[in-house]
């Protein structure tokens, strides 16, 4: 122990009374966590006890100035430039006294804080060395105080920051620059040494170059080529004069230019960066276009050599970490067709339906790999495709996946297949091979996990091969490339954590205390440091330096915390100077940011008392009076008498203000009678906000604005439609009453509208009305193509509306009106129907309905029976017993029961059901069972939450239902804290005892760690509607991260045989085939001409009613096969026939289904021949 320790020990003990003698003199111990105890005592010091502190710490610093070791000091740092020091910096200390090493080292502060140690150099000088390395781009403050000298001295140092840039302009991946834009780059360094020597553009591109202090400006001499994407790297090697460092990275960074003028641009690209079709199926390729002329359109089908020659030419055939630029984007993707083998030239059939845009091949391929190239309006482009007869599915997530994989056209389990994954150099690695069931389990390897942007291989595609014995290799693409990657787990899922702060609301200069939860899920981390940082704005995001970029993003404070043995922190943070505004606390843990919350920043003044207004009705129907009573206390309960308030506030559109002042006792009211008003959205909100009428009373905004929620009609009508199929709906339309005494509100937060829905208003008289809005394509003129040197129309849309039709209904006892529609689809048009009704005083209340042509199950959406892709699977999960819910709450120990269902299309094949829950931590639980059900018990390990997925094996390969979500019952894990304090009032410098009680949801004692804040209750007045937080939603937040999941998909394209300019929507008929006339004759389908006229369905829903029709065009070619029905139809596979009441490819028709014969009959399919 020093002398100044003794000399401060003996004052303490003369002079500082005896409850801080005791404080400071006594040994630190640690509090111990309580062990079955009912009442855990704390003792809180009331704020006056400060002043003694202070008193007691000016009789410390007092030592210096009595004894007179006053010194004058210099200090240096040995490593140091025009940037800044090292960050392995010394300092030297030079004083006018002698003082010992040990003096040095009490007198000398650092911060932020960092330990160092002292040398003696001789001479009244001395080395002052950090332990640790500086932090870069940080300025530190070397403090001697007032006492160890004649007045204070410090010094502030920034350590300098790896020469680097900072920002550029245009941004890294920036898109659409301008054309006559400038190129600058902004370093942490001036005074640039000979830059333009470093500066490399590509393309190349003229100029100068200017320097403005740390930017440098390169000003091209001619516009920048449009569409273009430009490179610039500043060479490593690059000086600052005065600083020894150099650039030790190059700077790279690249932007994409805008189009020059606008003008319309044509274009097509396919739909599927690989398209994947069976052996057994002709290929039909989708694709997007606008504007383009394919009249002329040739297209060329090439065969890769082999498997790895498909991969290696998708990988080189654009470079995908380009991905960001827009105009490169849609052109990318050629390879040269020089060294594969061409198979046939065709000329493609444009066909059109229900938005879509496709073409068929000339016929099937066989399995194996191939590009098609095709060549249209000027502008080229090629489809990938895979044909393969395994049918596959995935799912990966960043820590272990799986692959199921059956045999498509035998509809069988594949055993045995080898599944292996391509790394960055294309070289394949085998992951497993599939078991009995088709099954295989594997680790997901780093390059097939989510990558950030530094990653070399980010944005790159990625596939999975799957070769089963005897078979070619399928290729399961899992990432296009161009950064579509799937979400993987976030930093936070890897704790439970939680972090509070004593009050929301701070000033500009001011100390935030914080208490939090942080816990590893899978690790322990106790004892671990936490650092905590202060920054502007409400959402922090990660940044990743490039090479040569630095970074100024630096926290405007720091604290740092231990973790305790009860996974908590707690400390506080301080700050000076900021501005107005939101601001985070961010809890890191080696960078790795683990828990967040956000504070106010407020030039406040704090309140001397607060105002709370309180409706006499939470609830009214419009002409009913409500009553807003004010009352005034200050903050020990006496009333504000004769205050002066003004109210401003609204209803509906009625501005409503004035001024109030309140009693002796602090009180008042204010009376509103809202009246009605024709509105579309009641209920209507009446708000009324109060505040002092002298603005110089403080800030009062606790409770002082109240609502009340206005209702019009007493009916409530609400409606829901269904689509069934063939265009049908059914619409349900809903009437209650409104019963305004169910809203006593009583409880915190108030009710919603849905809260006064009562009894069914059965016997309303309700009316629809159905309106179709179109938008009619109109030519409007035409505008030239320099690009293909033609003249091509241009359009205008108008929209028309028209009343389809309207309907009359009543109410049923259960306020239940039910009726249908038939709704033709139609291009370019929806429906709506408005649902109406008035209540016993006419006031009239309305709903809409917007039919959509999908069916819903939880929370997926399908076409519907009799929709062109009516014949495959769609796969509902639900829990069972269940009404189609996303998620459902469970205690530990409950049973999760699980549901799958085949909503739409044939009953799924061979009876399986592949079941599989994952999580944070991957895939946990995976199963193929016999028939459609799982269930399990909940367990403590998946808090927060688990889901769900089933797969099965439909008539056209695997499809995947939605997602069902098991999550934690929060409830069971709240704790219920009584606090008793000793007195319920007491004066300054008193001290308060009080007892803290701890109870589960269950009223046993819990044991655990409790955070008491003292905050003046004032305070929260400021804003008191944010400062409150839940602890249980942050500690059991949801990690919504998906797995990367997908499937081969064979199905026919919808509407491929419903397209314009095919017979009966598409298909051939074969010669012979007799085509109907009117007057009840036929012709053979070989001596039909242009200009007869046929007869044919009038409507596609219509199996009955024909119509005449003058054909407009005929096309005849040669077809590989055909099929036969019941020895005299000969039609293709792909022609649609009305079947069981449903249009349906020919090459679905199965034995038993029913055709449309003459004059409405039906006729029986008993035989298929495939010809």
């Amino acid at each position: 122990m020093g002398i100044i320790d003794k000399i401060f020990q003996k004052l303490v003990r003369e002079k500082a009374p005896l409850e801080l003698r005791e404080k400071i003199l006594s040994p630190e111990k640690t509090p111990q966590a309580p062990r079955g105890r009912f009442w855990k005592p704390f003792k809180i010091a009331v704020p006056a006890l400060l002043v003694v502190l202070l008193i007691a710490g000016g009789v410390y610093y007092q030592f210096f100035t009595v004894h007179k070791f006053a010194s004058a000091f210099e200090l240096t740092a040995e490593d140091s430039d025009a940037a800044g020091i090292s960050p392995d910096s010394v300092f030297i200390l030079k004083s006018s006294k002698s003082l010992t090493t040990s003096q040095v080292k009490k007198i000398i502060n650092i911060e932020p804080a960092v330990d160092f140690e002292v040398t003696g150099l001789g001479g009244n000088r001395f080395q002052i060395k950090p332990l640790l390395r500086l932090s870069g781009n940080t300025i530190y403050k070397i403090i001697i105080n007032e006492g160890a000298a004649e007045r204070d001295y410090s010094w502030a140092f920034q350590v300098r920051a790896p020469f680097a840039a900072l920002s550029t302009f245009p941004r890294h991946q920036g898109a659409g620059v301008p054309l006559n834009s400038s190129i600058e780059i902004i370093f942490n360094r001036d005074n640039l040494e000979n830059p333009e020597g470093y500066f490399e553009i590509s393309p190349k591109v003229a100029g100068r170059f200017e320097i403005h202090g740390d930017t440098l400006v390169f000003l091209p001499s001619q516009p920048l080529k449009e569409k273009t994407v430009y490179t610039v790297s500043i060479r490593k090697g690059l000086k600052a004069v005065g600083a020894e460092q150099p650039l030790a990275e190059d700077i790279v960074f690249a932007f994409e230019t805008s189009q020059g003028t606008y003008r319309p641009n044509n274009y097509f690209n396919f739909n599927q960066s690989i398209f994947y079709f069976p052996p057994d199926q002709v290929p039909a390729l989708d694709l997007y276009e606008y504007g383009v002329n394919f009249s002329g359109a040739k297209a060329t089908i090439y065969s890769f050599g082999s498997k790895d020659s498909f991969v290696q030419n998708y990988y080189d055939s654009r470079e995908w970490d380009l991905g960001w630029a827009y105009f490169y984007r849609q052109s990318a993707g050629l390879i040269d067709t020089g060294g594969l083998t061409k198979i046939t030239d065709f000329s493609p059939q444009i066909a059109k339906f229900d938005y879509k845009t496709f073409f068929t091949l000339p016929d099937k391929l066989p399995a194996g790999y191939y590009l098609l190239d095709m060549k249209a309006g000027g502008l080229s482009r090629q489809a990938w495709i895979l044909v393969n007869d395994v049918s596959h599915y995935f799912s990966l997530t960043d820590k272990n996946g799986f692959v199921w994989a059956h045999e498509y056209s035998q509809k069988k389990i594949l055993e045995g297949a080898a599944v292996s994954y391509f790394d960055a150099e294309g070289v394949s690695h085998e992951l497993g091979k599939t078991d009995a069931s088709g099954l295989v389990e594997f680790e997901v390897p780093e390059v097939l996990r989510p990558q950030n942007s530094n990653n070399p291989d980010y944005g790159k595609p990625k596939f999975l091969e799957i070769a089963p014995p005897g078979y070619p290799s399928m290729l399961a693409l899992v990432s296009a490339g161009w950064w579509y990657y799937y979400s993987g787990s976030n930093s936070t899922s890897e704790f439970w954590e939680y972090l509070s702060t004593d009050r929301f609301t701070y000033k500009l200069s001011d100390t935030v205390k914080f208490w939090g939860v942080v816990k590893g899920k899978s690790q322990d981390y106790k004892n671990q440091k936490v650092t905590l940082e202060l920054r502007e704005g409400y959402y922090y995001y990660e940044f990743y330096p490039r090479p040569g970029f630095g970074s100024e993003d630096r926290p405007l404070a720091v604290a740092e915390t231990i973790i305790s043995p009860f996974n908590t922190i707690s400390g506080e943070i301080s700050y000076e100077g900021l501005k107005p505004g939101t601001y985070q606390i961010l809890a890191k843990i080696n960078d790795q940011i683990v828990s967040q919350v956000n504070v106010e920043v407020l030039a406040y003044v704090k309140p001397l008392y607060r105002v709370n207004v309180t409706p006499s009705r939470s609830a009214v129907f419009a002409g009913e009076n409500v009553d807003f009573n004010v009352k005034a206390e200050f903050y020990d309960g006496t009333s504000v008498g004769a205050l002066k308030l003004k109210y401003d506030g609204y209803y509906g559109s009625r501005r409503i203000t004035g001024q109030l002042e309140l009693d002796s006792r602090g009180q008042g009211k204010v009376s509103v009678t809202p009246e009605f008003q024709n509105s579309d959205y009641y209920p209507l909100g009446l708000y009324l906000n109060f505040s002092p009428a002298l603005a110089e009373e403080g800030d009062i905004t606790s409770e002082i604005s109240a609502s009340v929620s206005v209702f019009g009609p007493d009916v409530y009508l609400q409606a829901s439609q269904e689509y069934n199929n063939n265009n049908n709906f059914t619409v349900t339309a809903k009437a209650n009453y409104i019963v305004l005494e169910r809203g006593l509100d009583t409880r915190e937060g108030g009710f919603g509208y849905w809260d006064y829905i009562g009894h069914p208003a059965s016997g309303t008289a309700l009316r629809a009305e159905v309106e179709k809005t179109e938008h009619l394509k109109i030519e409007d003129g035409t505008y030239y193509d320099p690009i293909n040197k033609t003249n091509n129309p241009k359009y205008r849309y108008e929209e028309k509306k028209s009343v389809v039709t309207t309907l009359a209904g009543t109410a049923n006892s259960n306020g239940e009106w039910v009726f249908s529609l038939n709704l033709p689809k139609a291009e370019r048009a929806y429906y709506t129907v408005k649902i109406t009704g008035a209540d016993a005083k006419n006031r009239g209340f309305k709903t809409m309905v917007y039919p959509y042509y999908n069916k819903r199950y939880g929370n997926i959406y399908y076409s519907g029976a009799g929709s062109p892709e009516a014949e495959r699977v769609v796969l509902g999960l639900n829990f069972k017993g269940g009404d189609q819910e996303y998620n459902k709450t469970f205690s530990i120990g409950d049973k999760i029961e699980l549901e799958a269902e085949a909503l739409e299309g044939e009953e799924y094949l061979n009876g399986q059901t592949l079941f599989y829950r994952y999580s944070r931590e991957g895939i946990g639980r995976l199963e193929v069972v016999k028939g459609k059900e799982l269930s399990e018990i909940f367990q403590s390990p998946w808090r927060p939450a688990v889901s769900y997925r089933a797969v099965v094996f439909g008539p056209y390969g695997f499809v995947e239902s939605n997602t069902l979500m098991a999550v934690y019952k929060q409830q069971d894990a709240e704790l219920n804290i009584n606090i008793k304090p000793d007195k319920q009032a007491y004066r300054p410098g008193e001290q308060a005892q009080v007892e803290v009680e701890v109870k589960d949801k269950d009223g046993k004692i819990s044991q655990g760690e409790v955070n008491l804040s003292v905050v003046d209750e004032a305070v929260f007045d400021v804003l008191p509607y944010y400062w409150q937080q839940n602890i249980l939603q942050s500690l059991y937040q949801i990690d919504y991260s998906q797995p990367n999941s997908g499937a081969s998909d064979f199905t026919p394209k919808a509407g491929l045989n419903s397209a314009e300019g095919g017979a009966e929507g598409g298909g051939c008929f074969l010669a012979g085939t007799g085509i109907l006339l009117p007057g009840g004759r036929y012709k053979a389908i070989e001596d039909i001409k242009v200009g007869d006229i046929v007869l044919t369905r009038s409507d596609e829903n219509d199996g009955k009613t024909l119509a005449s029709v003058i054909v407009q065009g005929i096309s005849k070619h040669v077809v590989g096969d055909y099929l036969v029905i019941n020895n005299s139809l000969k039609v293709t596979a792909e022609h649609k026939l009305y079947v069981n009441n449903a249009w349906k490819e020919a090459g679905l028709i199965k034995l038993g289904d029913r055709l449309a014969g003459e004059n409405g009959g039906k006729v029986v399919v008993k035989r298929i021949e495939k010809v």
